[in-house]
């Protein structure tokens, strides 16, 4: 595997200590800073903030707090922040954009929401203010090329303002480790194989109580990864075109099928709608395979209710369609974009600028040092007091999203941040290298070929069609898996490809073969991942 050397990662450490500096040097708590370096001069512009709903009301709110001060007694401009609802983030915008109210930075995870306001002629190119105005950000694109051409959109110019975060571990598959050996099962690796371990998981009494009432896995869940096992992904590269494949849709439908019917999973997994049974399940020792982000607070909460349980990942079994891993985050993220209403987008830029370099970034992140943190046993913040660290800095998050996390070096990865010295946490990182081991591999790769980031954006009126037709196609599949011989998954392939082609579908297919290969040399592809895998 090709590894770029890591040129941003000099000037990360330095503004690395340039934050662990100004954080030892402010030791007088934020809550108390503003007034202060001629803010009143400085320009103000808006700026979306996420609301996670965790501000504690003593702190105010994601629109006025310490931090807020912060920001604006050090920042180059005078930031007016606008609270956005985490999960209701494109309604609200959409919702502001329609009265004239958007802020002038938009932050947004979700693609298609970025792409639409490009089509709408929402928001401005910025190839001019990021070389007058974000020197810091330039130099970003310099050293790493992929992701000024992710910020692109098809008329060439930037439009999105990323950052550099490595490829890493997304979701895990967890498996039950002590109930394979108990029953004297392997790790499946074909998906026979898997079939078969969750039929034991779910008829062999795997946890011992002398009750049937585990069960194997989750399809509220793990509906997404037998989708990559198959390669499911609608849009599959065939001799160089894009193309939409139905076959490889019937086969995951195929397996899905004989999960229900061999009473493998939850029979109202339908009805799970966010996992959230799966995830209780798990949590209570009464399912055997699961998958969701990796995170320790789930590994965590899993070992305090199974003490005794052992966990495993599980690679992604291999289909007749090949071998791939589940998602995975991109190397590099784009998510920002200015509203081109922005009343001074000159000072957006350089506002950019300032909370894209790491040394005022982490201390958002992290706090202020002998304040919140101090330096652990491998050089990288940690938390002196977790109570006051949760309740006074952990809701910045949301002023995060274009934070690199490759930018703190070791900091930014899982190992840094865990205390090995904890039993549990030293368990989780072995678990982590073991699933980055797997699944961040181009031996293994991601089924879909293009990033997300760089999906084109369909006109209106195909992304309606999109859309709808996808979400009834969907429906359609979901009944041919728990209708049993009622309705077959032949007959099921037949009413998708009809309904597909009676909404319109041929066009949206056509429309993105047009695009593809007109436009393939500026797209990013998921192969291109593994050929800028940077390490700190």
């Amino acid at each position: 595997m090709k590894r770029w050397r890591n040129p941003l990662f000099k000037a990360a450490t330095i503004g690395m200590a340039g934050a662990l500096v100004l954080s030892a040097c402010s030791k007088t708590d934020p809550k108390a800073a503003g007034g202060k370096n001629g803010e009143a001069s400085k320009p103000e512009i808006t700026v979306m903030a996420f609301d996670f709903g965790n501000v504690p009301k003593e702190e105010g709110t994601m629109e006025k707090n310490r931090w807020v001060d912060w920001i604006n007694q050090n920042a180059p401009v005078r930031v007016k922040f606008i609270s956005i609802p985490r999960w209701e983030s494109v309604p609200k915008l959409n919702a502001l954009f329609a009265s004239g109210d958007a802020p002038d930075l938009i932050m947004e995870y979700d693609k298609a929401f970025l792409n639409s306001l490009y089509v709408q002629k929402q928001i401005l190119p910025l190839d001019d203010l990021i070389q007058k105005d974000s020197p810091y950000y330039a130099g970003i694109l310099q050293k790493y090329p992929t992701l000024a051409k992710m910020g692109k959109q098809d008329d060439g110019k930037i439009y999105k303002i990323g950052k550099v975060n490595g490829a890493d571990v997304n979701t895990g598959i967890y498996i039950r480790a002590d109930w394979l050996k108990k029953l004297h099962l392997n790790m499946p690796t074909t998906p026979d194989e898997l079939l078969n371990v969750a039929k034991a998981f779910a008829e062999q009494d795997p946890d011992g109580n002398g009750k049937k009432d585990t069960y194997g896995l989750a399809l509220s869940t793990f509906d997404g990864i037998i989708n990559y096992m198959f390669q499911n992904v609608n849009w599959i590269m065939d001799n160089g075109q894009l193309t939409h494949d139905w076959q490889r849709a019937k086969a995951a439908a195929d397996f899905k099928k004989k999960l229900f019917d061999a009473g493998v999973t939850d029979k109202d997994y339908l009805t799970d709608k966010n996992g959230k049974k799966a995830e209780q399940d798990w949590m209570r020792g009464k399912l055997g395979i699961w998958n969701f982000t990796f995170q320790l607070s789930s590994y965590q909460d899993f070992k305090k209710n199974n003490p005794d349980g052992e966990v495993a990942i599980l690679p992604m079994p291999a289909t007749q369609y090949g071998h791939f891993s589940p998602e995975i985050n991109s190397p590099f993220a784009v998510n920002a974009v200015i509203n081109r209403n922005a009343k001074n987008p000159d000072a957006v830029m350089k506002y950019l600028d300032w909370i894209l370099n790491p040394a005022n970034s982490t201390t958002l992140k992290y706090g202020l040092e002998g304040v919140h943190w101090k330096k652990g046993t491998n050089g990288c913040p940690q938390p002196i007091d977790k109570a006051k660290y949760t309740k006074e800095v952990a809701y910045t998050q949301g002023y995060l999203v274009l934070h690199s996390k490759f930018a703190e070096g070791k900091c930014g990865t899982v190992e840094g941040s865990l205390d090995t010295s904890d039993p549990v946490q030293k368990d989780f990182l072995e678990l982590y290298k073991t699933a980055k081991k797997e699944y961040v591999t181009p031996e293994r790769p991601m089924p879909y070929a293009i990033d997300n980031s760089s999906l084109p954006a369909l006109p209106p009126d195909l992304l309606t069609i999109q859309t709808n037709a996808t979400k009834a196609v969907q429906d359609i599949w979901n009944k041919s898996i728990v209708s049993g011989s009622a309705y077959t998954t032949e007959q099921a392939l037949k009413d998708a490809q009809d309904l597909w082609k009676k909404s319109g579908g041929d066009k949206v297919d056509e429309w993105m073969q047009k695009y593809y290969a007109s436009n393939k040399q500026n797209i990013v592809h998921t192969k291109e991942w593994y050929d800028s895998i940077v390490t700190p």
